[in-house]
């Protein structure tokens, strides 16, 4: 079973694969810079809604808000480095650059999910490491025992 973090990293991870920078960029709106659904809505053309279904998913599979606010702060810079794997090429449809199948936009995701899901295990692994550098280097920085 995954751990709350691997949840969110594994959604945050698949968004990042399909493009949806948006989406990303708009969680980090709200659970970083407090900004409201409504604001974040207008600012990437989603709808208020949609805005609170993708931080309600995300405060769901990190079992709080206040764990959810950590986990998108802290892997942000991370999951925002990932190069999609798709790529636009006529009016709603993508093409996955990792096998080559054309398809709507709208099942991007959950063909990610689907044929690629050991691509986005090593993006999670990736990102859960390049975490705990970060944590170890913050406790070796303030004197604590990083040996735990």
């Amino acid at each position: 079973m995954k751990s709350s973090i691997e949840a969110v990293l594994e959604y945050l991870v698949v968004k990042a694969l399909v493009g949806r920078s948006d989406i990303l960029n708009a969680l980090q709106d709200y659970f970083i810079h407090n900004k409201s659904p409504s604001v974040i809505a207008a600012r990437y053309g989603l709808s208020k809604h949609q805005v609170r279904g993708y931080v309600q998913r995300v405060v769901e599979k990190a079992g709080s808000i206040a764990k959810a606010r950590v986990i998108v702060r802290r892997s942000s810079p991370y999951v925002m480095r990932i190069r999609p794997v798709v790529k636009h090429t006529s009016y709603g449809m993508v093409r996955c650059l990792v096998c080559g199948d054309e398809m709507p936009a709208l099942v991007a995701e959950d063909h990610v999910r689907k044929y690629h899901q050991g691509l986005v295990e090593e993006y999670v692994a990736t990102v859960i490491q390049l975490l705990k550098r970060e944590i170890r280097a913050a406790r070796a920085a303030k004197g604590v025992d990083t040996k735990a």
